[in-house]
């Protein structure tokens, strides 16, 4: 008799640090945003990203104005996130057909997928294209067992590369969309790959294009 292999998604959730329990609540949202092996959604996926997201504010209050009530602020949004990841990991896998690529693409861990326990390899920019006026296409390199990637811009000045900003998470390697740039300037971008041991991989090295 054949033996049907059942994968579960990893809810290591408790045991990632702040960061690490924001960039996964960023990459779950993302990736079960339109996605088609998974339309009848039975939570509010907006609950979440407003939850991720205030939990974003409350760890930067936290660090630069410290104190209990920060603290306790912060680490309640951490929990109210972890519920929800949790609620969110048991409908994926119920619903994933025991497919362990459809589980990688809501931003999800498939046990089955986590061989390797050590951090992930330094992320690599291919191309950088231009999209529409205010707009920039990213290509990288595949890494195996990244839930997703983050994408970071700056502005570009001589030979002065300004502060570094977010530019989104994304759970594809082709053209990634950077948006609201400004044509003319010259931008600096990075990417890497969010998961593994360490939570994310080291940056890319930066690559300039100017936005057309």
């Amino acid at each position: 008799m054949e033996t049907i292999k059942h994968i579960r998604v990893i809810q290591d959730f408790g045991s990632l640090n702040d960061d690490g329990v924001v960039l996964t609540g960023t990459a779950v949202v993302a990736g079960l945003t339109n996605n088609k092996r998974f339309l009848n959604l039975p939570y509010d996926l907006n609950q979440l990203q407003t939850d991720v997201t205030n939990l974003t504010s409350a760890i930067a209050t936290a660090v630069h104005q410290g104190g209990r009530h920060a603290t306790a602020a912060k680490n309640k949004l951490r929990h109210d996130v972890i519920v929800q990841l949790r609620r969110w990991a048991m409908y994926v896998q119920a619903n994933s057909n025991d497919d362990a690529e459809a589980i990688t693409s809501t931003g999800f861990r498939p046990a089955s997928l986590t061989r390797s326990s050590g951090p992930l390899p330094k992320a690599v920019i291919l191309s950088i294209d231009h999209g529409h006026s205010t707009q920039q296409l990213i290509t990288i390199k595949k890494i195996d067992n990244a839930k997703c990637y983050e994408a970071e811009v700056a502005t570009v000045t001589g030979n002065v590369t300004g502060d570094w900003k977010k530019a989104g998470l994304f759970t594809k390697t082709r053209k990634l969309l950077i948006k609201d740039l400004t044509p003319g300037t010259y931008y600096a971008f990075r990417v890497r790959a969010v998961g593994g041991s360490t939570n994310t991989g080291d940056w890319s090295d930066p690559q300039t294009h100017i936005c057309a």
